[in-house]
């Protein structure tokens, strides 16, 4: 019996519901990447239809306060290839203290929790109320030198266990690809070391990398009002996780 070859028609309605299938499958993610110092304003998000290989969405916050309140935020979202996992860390014994949270979700949209809502910020401990005879130091949050120098400068009473005024640079890295450097002016803990680094992690993904460094500290009011240094940053290891995170979808 000779074979017969389907109608066009057949082969045109078989493809047209395997693009319809794709469609239906696709991911749909909040896209988003910035840095905000002082004030968090509402994001400039875009929406992105993730590619086949990208099956979850995610968002990342990394947030450093220091003594006064001034707090620095790094926001990420995107599409990313990865199990549903939910990590949330806070880092103390020096300052910046930091906070941090990673979420991945598998619903269209799902990754808007750090975009809409007040994001949980590790802050440092308050002076004592009335204190008249505690440390006061310059303090200060910024993105440049000039932004954390003159004008910009407050002055802050210092809590207990904060016994020097230091000036220092901190540095965060989410997923390798997205790195900010802030200076900054405040009162430190007596647990300080002059630099301390952290990297967290998950299989075949870095997380977070965060370095803080100390370029100057004193034990008298007002004295870190001295210049600000830029230290020279270690070499950074590539790793197997770059380029793995998409924010602007496939």
């Amino acid at each position: 019996m000779p074979h017969r070859c389907p109608p066009p028609w057949a082969l045109w309605g078989l493809l047209a519901s395997v693009l319809l299938i794709e469609v239906a499958l696709s991911l749909d993610c909040y896209s988003h990447e910035g840095t905000y110092v002082q004030a968090l304003v509402q994001p400039n998000v875009t929406r992105v239809t993730c590619g086949p290989t990208h099956n979850v969405c995610v968002e990342q916050m990394l947030a450093m306060t220091i003594v006064g309140g001034q707090t620095a935020v790094l926001l990420r979202a995107g599409c990313k290839s990865e199990y549903h996992v939910e990590l949330q860390g806070s880092s103390y014994g020096m300052l910046p203290f930091v906070s941090s949270s990673v979420r991945v979700c598998i619903s269209d949209l799902c990754n808007d929790r750090f975009l809409n809502s007040s994001l949980p910020f590790n802050v440092p401990p308050e002076a004592t109320a009335n204190a008249t005879d505690v440390l006061r130091c310059y303090s200060c949050l910024g993105l440049t030198p000039e932004s954390c120098s003159g004008e910009n400068m407050d002055v802050v009473p210092c809590p207990p266990n904060f016994p020097r005024c230091a000036i220092g640079m901190a540095s965060a890295t989410i997923d390798v690809n997205y790195m900010a450097s802030f200076f900054y002016r405040s009162c430190q803990d007596s647990g300080a070391v002059r630099s301390t680094s952290s990297t967290r992690t998950e299989p075949n993904t870095i997380w977070e990398t965060i370095t803080r460094t100390v370029t100057a500290g004193c034990h008298e009011s007002l004295c870190n009002d001295g210049p600000l240094e830029l230290p020279t940053p270690p070499p950074r290891t590539p790793h197997p996780s770059l380029g793995d995170w998409h924010h602007e979808g496939a």
